[in-house]
């Protein structure tokens, strides 16, 4: 059997993820759906750590249709912006993968890069 690339099982992760929240739309409210992209978390930082560049505005139009637009897409976008550590907590190769899905949001929805300076800012 063939060993899966990285990329390949954060894709089924996520889309797993999608499925629950589809699946449970019902008991879903705002929070909880905060909470569970919250709880991927560590799936962010590990994607980070193997440079892996996901398309966040794709999960976020994803998750938003799962959860019938619960929360919208850009809602969901800056939830997961939410999620991402300080970028001191990177090498450099990590951090232009960091600043690339911040990219991809700030391009979207602008405002991105401005928030995580003012948190960032906060943490050290």
């Amino acid at each position: 059997m063939a060993k899966l690339a990285f990329e390949e099982l954060f894709e089924i992760e996520i889309e797993g993820w999608r499925y629950g929240i589809e699946k449970n739309v019902s008991d879903l409210n705002p929070n909880l759906l905060h909470n569970v992209i919250k709880e991927m978390s560590e799936s962010f930082v590990i994607a980070i750590q193997n440079k892996h560049v996901f398309n966040v505005i794709k999960i976020a139009n994803d998750f938003s249709k799962a959860s019938n637009k619960l929360a919208n897409p850009k809602e969901i976008a800056f939830y997961i912006l939410a999620t991402f550590p300080h970028p001191n907590n990177f090498n450099s190769e990590q951090k232009m993968t960091l600043a690339k899905l911040i990219d991809q949001i700030e391009k979207e929805y602008g405002g991105a890069k401005e928030r995580l300076k003012k948190r960032w800012a906060e943490e050290i």
